[in-house]
């Protein structure tokens, strides 16, 4: 019977470094007093790094309170006790990050308020490659609900383009989640099954990893799928492509350009090696309840790999652009926990508890759903209650079901 406990879809990376369970039981205190100076690159073990001790992250905030213009909506600051719900949400969802589980809280929430989404018209993906027009969306079949002249909510797969998605949802908060490169490389090398492509090249070889990181140009062509997100994907998503060949001092002068662009326009940026704590910031940020942020994960990775240092400094080179990306939103993420308050690890704690309870409560400790063979997923109870069997519903069945709810017709599923 295995154990129970909540999981982000996270591939199984092996290298020199702690586990990401340990990381998850570690105290906001532990991380805090975590310093290691001979560490400039953050990796899954070594988040320590960006921690709130090694920036000095308070005193940053600080220095800044006397120049700094008023917070934003996307400010902790303005949080409180009186706070205004937000219920207008652009989610952009990421490849390979837990965005699917991300996109299910988002969609929970505005299905059980009855909040209007632009879907797609069949599926569950917008565009995998492309940014966000307008004319992705059918209005007039499946029009914002209540007479409503606006959507209040996106969380499909499509790539980032404010431009074109302000004009269907004014006025909203926007929201993505990141992941380390090496995690997330890794973890689209399986699940697009790029393994493939390699076997073909070198037959018997048993790090097909490595290999691909020995010349990802000589992989990732139109030929395979999902190439393009083999080359920092992650920015690839937030609408900015970079070459094969880019990996020089010119790309890092444009991506900290656009880091900056990124950075005034996104209201929070979730960091999929920190889920829980980041969704505690997104609870307060956005006014929702803990129940709101309750999660089962909707899949766990199938495959195991050993990444060795020389591979990861290869995959570091070579998407150099998602790392720093990453390593600055890792810190606005740590400058957030700081402004959060003293009841952070308390709330911290009951957060996970509830999570434990969910899981106690709703999941089949003796089962697991392998049909897919890219991952697992967690099987119900058969005597799983009505809110279970929401809480378990992926990206795919919740945009079925609103779809089918804002094409106002009477043979959508309903509890």
């Amino acid at each position: 019977m295995q154990e129970l406990r909540p999981a982000h879809g996270l591939i199984n990376v092996t290298v020199s470094l702690p586990t990401q369970s340990s990381i998850q039981n570690r105290s906001l205190a532990d991380l805090k007093n975590d310093k290691n100076s001979s560490i400039t690159e953050p990796t899954q073990g070594s988040l320590k790094n960006l921690s709130l001790a090694d920036f000095n992250i308070e005193q940053k905030i600080e220095n800044r309170s006397s120049t700094s213009p008023e917070p934003t909506h996307g400010s902790l600051s303005n949080v409180g006790t009186d706070c205004k719900q937000v219920t207008k949400v652009v989610y952009i969802k990421t490849h390979k990050t837990a965005s699917s589980t991300m996109a299910s809280i988002i969609q929970r929430f505005g299905d059980s308020r009855n909040l209007s989404f632009a879907v797609p018209t069949r599926g569950h993906v917008l565009s995998s490659r492309y940014g966000f027009k307008q004319n992705m969306l059918n209005i007039a079949k499946y029009p914002p609900l209540n007479g409503g002249t606006h959507y209040d909510i996106l969380t499909n797969h499509v790539g980032y383009n404010r431009h074109e998605m302000e004009a269907v949802i004014p006025n909203a908060t926007y929201v993505t989640v990141l992941r380390h490169p090496v995690n997330q490389l890794v973890s689209a090398f399986a699940y697009f099954e790029w393994t493939k492509a390699v076997k073909s090249y070198r037959r018997g070889s048993a790090d097909l990893f490595a290999i691909f990181m020995e010349s990802p140009t000589k992989f990732l062509t139109g030929k395979m799928k999902f190439w393009w997100q083999g080359h920092n994907g992650q920015l690839y998503d937030l609408g900015f492509k970079t070459q094969n060949k880019d990996t020089s001092n010119k790309l890092d002068d444009r991506v900290h350009k656009y880091i900056e662009v990124l950075d005034r326009e996104l209201d929070l940026v979730l960091i999929t090696e920190y889920f829980d704590e980041s969704l505690l910031i997104m609870k307060k940020q956005l006014c929702w309840s803990m129940d709101d942020i309750v999660y089962i994960s909707k899949g766990l990775g199938a495959s195991h790999y050993i990444i060795t240092q020389q591979t990861r400094d290869k995959l570091l080179k070579w998407n150099r652009g998602d790392l720093l990306l990453y390593q600055h939103f890792n810190r606005t993420l740590w400058e957030k926990i700081a402004q959060y308050g003293p009841t952070f690890e308390g709330d911290l704690k009951q957060f996970r508890g509830k999570l434990q309870e969910t899981l106690t409560e709703c999941i089949d400790p003796s089962k697991m759903n392998t049909k897919d063979r890219r991952e697992r997923k967690y099987v119900l109870k058969t005597t799983a209650s009505k809110k279970c069997f929401k809480m378990s519903f992926d990206d795919i069945q919740y945009t079925n079901i609103i779809r089918k709810k804002q094409l106002k017709t009477n043979d959508w599923f309903v509890f």
